[in-house]
């Protein structure tokens, strides 16, 4: 039901879509809370849901201290952030720092961490020697994607 919000939002109602999918982040269901942080971030219409990008990275970093994201899409959230046009060099860099606390906490599920890694592998300074720290992951698809991720990164 929240996607069909994407689609069939007047451009008058995105600031209340924005916000409702940055309150259903912060469901208990981690997936489901996972897929409307990814909503938040990645919405591309009006311009985004730009109000809402601040407080989002700070609740994925939270999520991500705590080793308690195992949606891949808390991962993909903060790699869509990124990529937004209007995001500002200081969000920019906080979605990389956020990045690097869910690769780095093996709590966080595997599909996280390596959703992480790629956006670190294609944007942050010095990705490619960060993505060398996970080459000897125990878990062995962040280890392997760690791996593909460093032949690739600048």
């Amino acid at each position: 039901a929240m996607s069909a919000f994407w689609t069939g939002t007047p451009s008058a109602k995105n600031a209340e879509v924005c916000q409702m999918w940055l309150d259903l982040s912060r469901d208990a269901n981690d997936e489901f809370a996972g897929h409307a942080a990814y909503f938040t971030a990645f919405y591309p219409h009006s311009g985004g849901c730009k109000a809402q990008w601040d407080p989002l990275l700070g609740d994925i970093e939270k999520k991500a201290k705590a080793g308690t994201a195992k949606s891949s899409y808390w991962g993909s959230a903060v790699y869509y952030l990124h990529a937004q046009s209007q995001a500002t060099p200081a969000q920019k860099s906080k979605a990389i720092a956020v990045a690097k606390a869910l690769a780095e906490n093996a709590g966080n599920s595997a599909s996280t961490r390596v959703r992480a890694l790629e956006l670190i592998a294609e944007k942050a300074p010095g990705g490619k020697a960060y993505l060398g720290k996970f080459t000897n992951d125990k878990d062995s698809y962040v280890k392997s994607r760690a791996a593909e991720l460093q032949k690739k990164a600048k």
